[in-house]
């Protein structure tokens, strides 16, 4: 076995052992002018929907190292601890390659414990339709999260392979509560 993929699996222990998914939400499979439609029609499908109710003490607070996931990556995570929160009032993204896979390691930090609570991986380059590209996308004021990209357990088609959608994830608390997935065809 190659380092490479010893050091993948570490990785996969470290990230699942650290993942608080909450419930498990629908699957859905819509054009682009239907989720368009929907996301001008359904607050659920926007970030105005999920008004954060979190406040910031104004200085983000030394990495939590008791947690294993910040052991793993410290350097990485102290670095993200230097900037503002931009996530739910009170929450840092973060976000890094996993390597040559095209996947990120992605989640967030809260600032005022220094506790990181990792999503998991988000594999952005997973689709072979060019015009489908991976992302995180937050708002300061907001609890909602999107990830975009593959993602393991989400939008698998009838070979159980992972197909690129958009994840919606409440937060709360540091726990991410899958509200929906989303793929989005022609």
């Amino acid at each position: 076995m190659e380092l490479k993929q010893v050091f993948r699996g570490l990785i996969a222990v470290a990230v699942l052992g650290c993942i608080s998914i909450a419930h498990a939400g629908p699957e859905l499979l819509m054009t682009k002018q239907q989720y368009e439609q929907i996301q001008q029609k359904d607050l659920s499908y926007r970030f105005a929907g999920y008004p954060s109710k979190n406040k910031y003490r104004g200085t983000n607070a030394k990495l939590d190292t008791r947690v294993d996931f910040a052991k793993t990556f410290p350097t990485r995570l102290r670095e993200a601890l230097k900037t503002k929160p931009d996530v739910s009032q009170k929450f840092i993204s973060f976000g890094w390659g996993c390597g040559s896979g095209g996947c990120n390691v992605v989640g967030l930090l809260d600032a005022n414990t220094g506790k990181p609570y990792p999503l998991g991986e988000v594999v952005m380059g997973c689709s072979e339709n060019e015009n489908e590209f991976g992302d995180m996308f937050t708002r300061r004021d907001s609890d909602l999260l999107i990830a975009v990209g593959c993602m393991d357990g989400h939008l698998t088609n009838s070979q159980g392979l992972n197909r690129f959608g958009y994840h919606y994830f409440a937060i709360n608390n540091g726990e991410y509560k899958h509200i929906r997935s989303i793929r989005v065809v022609d």
